[in-house]
């Protein structure tokens, strides 16, 4: 399945890549007269420490919190302030408002403390979040912007939106750090187009996760060394990510189990854990809050009100994984890497192309189509999969509707696809003034056959870089 290219044997760090429009809120925020608070989330490895401290200036400080006991936590902050402040760290500070507010009182005005992985903190200082509302309601704070960070999503997200929590309401910025587009991962591994999409689909756009690979020689030995070993660096990595976010993953890593075996609604969910489907909803809900599912609606129906809905796991990484990792777990312990690496090398063309498939439809948006510009693009389905469309969008005025087909492979039989477009969309709920354009995104190069317009990688990936 995949080329035999070969990543670089000698690179260095991955460069800090994107995140302008991160970087540009990060120093808006800063820019405010008055001491503001800033909670910055966002999934483990996505590049939150990596663009906090691209963003810090010399006169900030910024501190990395780990699960030590409160007071060594202060002491190590201490330490840390003492590198800009003189002498900092010889007094002793009983309590996170002395050690804030000596902090700030010395502090150049506008300067930021960051206060990285702040659920380690909360774990041992639970009163930390009233410290904090204390100072900033009461004018304690004179110079500081308070920046904190974590990768508790839905501790992060309660913090700053829980009606009950003591600084809800008091933000002045709440920031999503998402994995990066797939654009990126181009220039990051040095892969030439058709390779990028191929890497992305199993890497997906988290940094961390492209620096890994670039330490091994292939696809393959990212595949087997990494992901499938069960010592690699991401075999575990899932597990990891729920944990972060759910007390109990148990229930989540069933459902997104059962979606990686083709299971997609919520009936079948229901039948298939021998539970009522009103006791999945909200696992369900919380899922899609985190980013880790995403709910699909049919194209003319209205999202709300639709029960024809399906549930697809919505990041490459977990999409793999749940696809050939969790059901060879067993085999996997057992060191079976090599055969199960040869069952997904038969298999991984269509987990590619499902990957393709939805970065076809969000690229729709993202750049000019047959000279015109385009709405997000939905699939749309009726009945069996034979009356199915991949992508379907209009355009912005509404005067046009594009029909779309996304397949990982070389166009071959264009006719063939093309009367199928037309076919299937005569079903769709169409206005009568509205006038049809049909494209097939595909592994080649870009182009027009006949009527159908063909968009290949290195055009997606110039859309989403």
């Amino acid at each position: 399945m995949f080329g035999k290219f070969t990543l670089w044997a000698i690179v260095p760090i991955l460069k800090f890549l994107d995140r302008t429009d991160e970087l540009q809120k990060l120093r808006s925020f800063a820019q405010w007269e008055e001491p503001s608070l800033a909670i910055i989330y966002g999934r483990r490895r996505c590049g939150k420490s990596r663009l906090l401290q691209q963003f810090s200036k010399d006169r900030d400080l910024y501190f990395l919190a780990d699960k030590q006991n409160s007071n060594l936590q202060r002491e190590r902050l201490a330490a840390d302030a003492s590198r800009i402040l003189h002498g900092f760290d010889q007094a002793r500070y009983p309590s996170w408002e002395s050690i804030i507010s000596q902090i700030d009182r010395r502090m150049p005005k506008g300067a930021c403390l960051i206060l990285d992985e702040f659920p380690y903190l909360v774990g041992t200082s639970p009163e930390l979040p009233s410290v904090i509302q204390r100072l900033l309601d009461v004018g304690k704070l004179e110079n500081l912007h308070l920046i904190l960070c974590g990768s508790s999503q839905r501790m992060m997200l309660n913090l700053a939106m829980g009606a009950t929590e003591p600084l809800f309401g008091r933000c002045r910025l709440i920031l999503k750090v998402r994995p990066l587009e797939c654009g990126w991962i181009r220039k990051a591994l040095r892969f030439d187009s058709q390779e990028a999409v191929e890497a992305y689909s199993i890497l997906g756009g988290t940094p961390r996760y492209w620096e890994l690979a670039r330490d091994h020689g292939s696809m393959e030995a990212i595949i087997k060394e990494l992901i499938l070993d069960r010592d690699g660096i991401l075999h575990n990595e899932m597990r990891r990510l729920l944990l972060d976010d759910l007390k109990d993953s148990s229930l989540a890593i069933s459902l997104l189990a059962l979606i990686g075996k083709g299971c997609h609604r919520l009936s079948e969910f229901a039948a298939r854990m021998e539970k009522p489907a009103t006791h999945l909803t909200r696992p369900i809900g919380n899922l899609v809050e985190l980013g880790y599912i995403r709910r699909e609606t049919p194209f003319g129906e209205n999202e709300k009100k639709s029960r024809r809905s399906l549930y697809k796991i919505d990041d490459p990484y977990l999409a793999f994984v749940f696809r050939y990792l969790e059901p060879n777990r067993s085999r996997l312990e057992m060191g079976a890497t090599h055969q199960v690496y040869d069952e997904i090398e038969r298999n991984i063309p269509h987990h590619v192309g499902n990957i393709w498939e939805d970065l076809a439809r969000a690229s729709t948006f993202r750049m000019t189509i047959g000279g015109m510009e385009w709405q997000p693009a939905k699939r749309w389905w009726r009945g069996s999969r034979d009356r199915e469309i991949d992508i379907v969008c209009q355009s912005l005025d509404g005067k046009y509707v594009l029909i779309g087909e996304a397949k990982w492979s070389s166009v071959a039989k264009a006719e063939q696809i093309l009367f199928r477009l037309k076919e299937n969309a005569a079903q769709l709920p169409l206005k009568k003034e509205q006038k049809l354009k049909f494209a097939l995104w595909h592994k080649g190069k870009a182009g027009t056959k006949g009527e159908l317009l063909c968009i290949g990688p290195a055009k997606i990936l110039d859309a989403f870089s």
